[in-house]
């Protein structure tokens, strides 16, 4: 210890404490970019190589989604992703057609100009989702949650609706097929 006890070893210990915290929040930035780049480059190999269920692809897009990174225009035609949470992602024009996304939590995403023709989002949560200029010709939304859901301009020739709750979707026709309003 100095003369003035200024310098000691709990003195010093807590500063390496602290410049260590310092330099891992620093660091931080960096791990979680390379974390996301990491699942981007699973969620294209996946697609490269046209597979059709991948745990790490759905933990990816999981990933992608929640920090609020664009998924725009990405191909997942055919992919198996039950049960995907990810609910605010912003999925415009993404390629779901003949995929599955049953019990998916799909609420409050920007899903504009989607493909979901043939999609089975059976029990799917689309709450207050964005559903614009969407193709959703024969999908299966059968007991899905679209209230609230955004539906101008999409295309509905086919889809089964039964047992959807679609209070309060706008422009919603009789001719996308019967549904529960309730």
């Amino acid at each position: 210890m100095d003369q003035g006890g200024i310098i000691s070893i709990s003195n010093v210990e807590a500063f390496s404490i602290v410049t260590a915290g310092f330099v891992f929040l620093l660091e931080r930035g960096k791990r979680r970019q390379q974390e996301n780049l990491e699942a981007m480059e699973v969620v294209l190999a996946c697609q490269q190589a046209d597979v059709r269920f991948s745990e790490a692809r759905n933990q990816a897009l999981e990933r992608l989604s929640d920090s609020g990174l664009w998924l725009d225009g990405l191909n997942l035609s055919g992919a198996e992703l039950e049960g995907l949470q990810a609910p605010h992602g912003r999925w415009r024009g993404v390629a779901l057609n003949n995929s599955i996304l049953r019990h998916a939590c799909l609420r409050d995403a920007d899903l504009q100009g989607c493909d979901l023709r043939e999609a089975d989002l059976r029990n799917a949560d689309l709450q207050h989702a964005d559903l614009r200029d969407a193709d959703l010709r024969d999908a299966d939304l059968r007991g899905a949650d679209l209230r609230h859901a955004n539906l101008g301009g999409s295309r509905r020739e086919g889809a089964r609706l039964e047992g959807a709750l679609i209070t309060e979707a706008p422009n919603l026709s009789v001719e996308a097929g019967p549904a529960d309003a309730s």
